[in-house]
């Protein structure tokens, strides 16, 4: 049975870097990072995205396909229950929100994901629901995505009606490259 409290310093030490692989995959997908994607996992890494399935290398393709006609991207993730096989081994679950701005354009994609309704080719807001599954194992001293299940709660798509609120010009205005405004400071704070 796994322990539910009174953690050794090794596992709290694991519970972080678990925690900072998942936080460092929501800025890589947002910030169509996917060398950092290729870092969350292992090389034999696999992905169950529903409508992906397969390797990392098939994974950021089909995710750097897919974000060209996203123009807003934000993953947040919430509970996240760790438990541990052994000290090599994991259960990962994550709930995760994501929305997502969908410019026109894309059909394929659009249709993709909307399970083959046809969207038109009208700006959407896409907001979803779910849970990241992982089995992350620890190899050469790292923690790292073995096998991933993407499970889906809810999702729902809403038109962006043409007089929706515009951004200030004179605002810091997330990015989907190394434009971010994020980049430049962790080049100036020596992180990059």
């Amino acid at each position: 049975m796994a322990k539910d409290y009174d953690f050794t310093q090794s596992e709290m030490s694991a519970r972080m870097e678990i925690a900072h692989v998942m936080n460092r995959w929501c800025r890589a997908v947002d910030r169509c990072d996917w060398e950092t994607i290729r870092d969350v996992f292992h090389p034999d890494g696999h992905d169950d995205h529903g409508i992906y399935k397969g390797g990392v290398d098939g994974l950021i393709d089909w995710l750097s396909e897919r974000h060209k006609t996203i123009s807003r991207s934000m993953h947040l993730i919430g509970n996240m229950l760790i438990e541990f096989a052994d000290d090599d081994n994991a259960l990962v679950e994550t709930y995760s929100f994501a929305f997502q701005r969908y410019s026109t354009g894309g059909a394929e994609t659009r249709k993709a994901i909307a399970g083959g309704a046809d969207l038109g080719d009208q700006e959407f807001d896409m907001l979803m629901s779910g849970r990241y599954v992982d089995h992350f194992q620890k190899r050469d001293g790292r923690w790292r995505v073995l096998k991933r299940h993407v499970l889906f709660d809810n999702s729902q798509m809403l038109p962006v009606p043409a007089n929706s609120p515009k951004l200030g010009s004179d605002w810091f205005v997330s990015a989907r490259d190394k434009s971010d405004p994020i980049w430049d400071l962790r080049e100036k704070l020596g992180i990059a």
